[in-house]
């Protein structure tokens, strides 16, 4: 009698774990992602301040652009959205300088990406003042 409680109980626990582990994948899955679409958006605040730093400066917008492509390391290069205003010819010495950053980021798990709309737009405005 005892022996057959004890793999009674074996297979209770297998059967708890099988009903828990996909609310664990979920829950792990979700914090990767966030993780991924939180350090995505540091790095595309952080280039867009470097556009903006260089074009205060008045750096030419081909060299801004590759400062902004340079700073997202871990993005795709070829996705990155920037704009750039005013135009050159129109920044003068006190006005607002603008920089646009934005990247579509490919979510890669289902659920998530349901919530979240694939792909998840991020984005970035900074604006400063030319000098």
């Amino acid at each position: 009698m005892r022996h057959k409680m004890i793999f009674s109980q074996h297979g209770q626990a297998l059967v708890e774990f099988a009903l828990v582990l996909p609310v664990l994948l979920l829950l792990v899955f979700g914090i990767i992602e966030f993780g991924r679409i939180y350090a995505s958006n540091i790095m595309i605040n952080n280039a867009a301040r470097e556009g903006a730093r260089a074009a205060s400066l008045g750096v030419p917008d081909e060299d801004i652009i590759i400062i902004v492509k340079d700073r997202c390391t871990f993005l795709d290069p070829t996705k990155l959205a920037i704009s750039i205003t005013p135009v050159p010819l129109e920044r003068a010495t006190g006005n607002p300088v603008n920089i646009d950053v934005g990247y579509p980021l490919e979510i890669n798990t289902p659920i998530i990406s349901s919530i979240t709309g694939d792909p998840c737009q991020i984005s970035a405005r900074i604006t400063m003042r030319a000098e």
